[in-house]
């Protein structure tokens, strides 16, 4: 599937809004996977506080946020560049190394191949099955990696939340490396894991030489998708002729100041971590209960359900939620999915049961 309707997205609350006569606040936003505490605690006002400063150009490198992204996550500031939101990165690492053919897996976050696409590139396939829990199987891996010179992996993976440890990865590396073929890492969801070294490469990228890097963002775990943060790290050289061919100005001073703040909030991230361990599990054990729907244990914040055996499509379920001020990702659009799965995230306690409240209610019709 490709064209703009295979890469519409979810999080799209204020034409919702609009379409029910509700004010965007009034909709329960269950298709987008944003951190449920919201905010860091004073970044409202920390903000507020600085918006004198957009009267001048923003750090063209964001030189201060570089460092402490670099500090915080142990690598080199030279290794690191920040971008408009994470997806800003995809596009110029594929406008910069102008792959020929990328492969990702099917189902994954639709922005590879879009990047990949609007870079010339031909983007091939490596399904994952429903039937083993989407997993990645090494010799299917080793086959695909050789027809290709770019790889995008997500991990965990959206929407299905598989998650492969940091051992898995490097063998993976190391792979894609022997075949020459470079691996991109989206990590972009792992800052909710509460133990990240068994699964980050990021402290191995300063081993790995040119042929990797990993994507990380920070609008999900810091609840700022209106900001627009993300960044990549990988080999100097790498960064360096990306930071060369990237829009002077790309990242807004009011963000590059939301990251510096959002960093230092070390009991926000802790707390964050917490909530997501504990609330995933509990929305996943009252989905999972549902009868005709099938949940995917989730790793992160957000949770994979097949409702194929409910008789309705993920478009209709998609409208029945909606008429209740509720929107999940109809996931039919995923290249390897179909018409039966919806993605909802995680948020608050009351929020999570009113979501299976309105589950529950269409079901028992």
């Amino acid at each position: 599937m490709t064209g703009f309707a295979a890469f519409e997205h979810g999080g799209n609350i204020y034409a919702a809004a609009g379409e029910l006569g509700l004010s965007p606040e009034a909709v329960l936003d269950f298709s987008a996977n944003i951190n449920p505490l919201g905010l860091p605690p004073g970044l409202k006002e920390q903000l507020a506080s600085l918006l004198d400063g957009v009267v001048h150009y923003p750090e063209p490198e964001a030189a201060e946020l570089r460092q402490a992204l670099a500090a915080s996550h142990g690598c080199a500031s030279e290794s690191v560049i920040v971008g408009n939101g994470a997806a800003e990165l995809l596009y110029l690492l594929c406008y910069t190394r102008k792959p020929r053919r990328v492969l990702v897996t099917a189902p994954t976050f639709s922005e590879y191949e879009k990047a990949a696409r609007a870079a010339g590139a031909e983007v091939a396939y490596l399904p994952l099955a429903a039937t083993d829990g989407f997993a990645l199987h090494w010799e299917q891996m080793q086959a695909a990696l050789a027809a290709t010179d770019m790889f995008f992996l997500c991990n965990p993976n959206n929407p299905t939340g598989t998650l492969l440890k940091r051992e898995a990865v490097l063998r993976l590396a190391a792979e894609a490396a022997r075949q020459q073929c470079f691996l991109l890492v989206d990590e972009s969801f792992q800052d909710f894991l509460p133990e990240q070294k068994k699964y980050s490469i990021l402290p191995d990228l300063p081993r790995m030489g040119d042929q990797a890097a990993v994507l990380r963002s920070l609008t999900k775990f810091y609840a700022i998708p209106g900001l627009r943060l993300g960044f990549m790290a990988g080999d100097a050289a790498l960064i360096q002729e990306l930071t060369a061919k990237k829009d002077t100005w790309n990242v807004n001073f009011l963000a590059q100041q939301a990251g510096l703040w959002a960093l230092r909030c070390s009991d926000y991230q802790q707390e964050s971590r917490a909530y997501v361990a504990q609330a995933k599990q509990a929305l996943y054990a009252a989905l999972a209960a549902l009868p005709g729907v099938h949940a995917y244990e989730p790793a992160v914040n957000y949770i994979l359900l097949d409702m194929k055996q409910t008789g309705l499509t993920s478009s209709q379920w998609r409208e029945r939620l909606k008429r209740r001020g509720i929107l999940v990702r109809d996931c039919a659009n995923y290249v390897g999915l179909g018409d039966s799965h919806i993605r909802v995230a995680v948020r608050r306690q009351d929020e999570n049961e009113r979501l299976v409240a309105a589950l529950t209610a269409e079901l028992t019709k």
